[in-house]
This record gives structure tokens, C-alpha cells and sequence, in this order.
């Protein structure tokens, strides 16, 4: 069963994913993130931009989640995208 990291972007953030100029969606040190990107594993990102059930939506690999001074979720290869 694939494992999915579902984030909320802005429509920004949205279009840079789409045209591959974001490569990393950082998160902050946070108890919320902490819950969701602590010591996980996920095989795919889903982006979606606002929150109505038929928003438009990227669907990314995750090329993993490293932790500095901030959480970095690494974007990989897009495989789905409804605009």
C-alpha cells in the first residue's frame, strides 16, 4: 500500500511545482509537523491547491524528508497533475 503525504499549497507554490522550479517544500520544527514527517516514510506527495473536494492537485514521488533546521520534503518526479 502506497504511503501519501497530503499538503495544502497556494496557487504560487502550486505553479512552481507544476513547472519543476520547486524542488523542496520546506516545513517548520513544529509539534504538528513533528506528528506528520517525524520518523516517516512516504512514497508520494499530493499537493493540492485549496481545499474543495475538485481543487486542483499535483501528485509528486517523495524523494525523502531530511530534518536540519527545518523539515525538507524533497519533490520528485511529477506524475499526475490536474489543473
Amino acid at each position: 500500500m502506497k504511503r501519501i503525504l497530503q499538503l495544502k499549497c497556494c496557487s504560487k507554490t502550486f505553479e512552481e511545482i507544476a513547472s519543476g522550479k520547486l524542488k523542496v517544500e520546506d516545513k517548520e520544527i513544529k509539534p504538528f509537523w513533528e506528528s506528520r514527517l517525524e520518523n516517516k516514510e512516504y512514497d508520494e506527495i499530493i499537493f493540492k491547491n485549496g481545499y474543495a473536494k475538485d481543487a486542483p492537485f499535483i501528485r509528486l514521488k517523495c524523494d525523502g524528508i531530511s530534518k536540519k533546521n527545518k523539515y525538507h520534503i524533497k519533490l520528485g518526479k511529477i506524475l499526475e497533475i490536474k489543473k
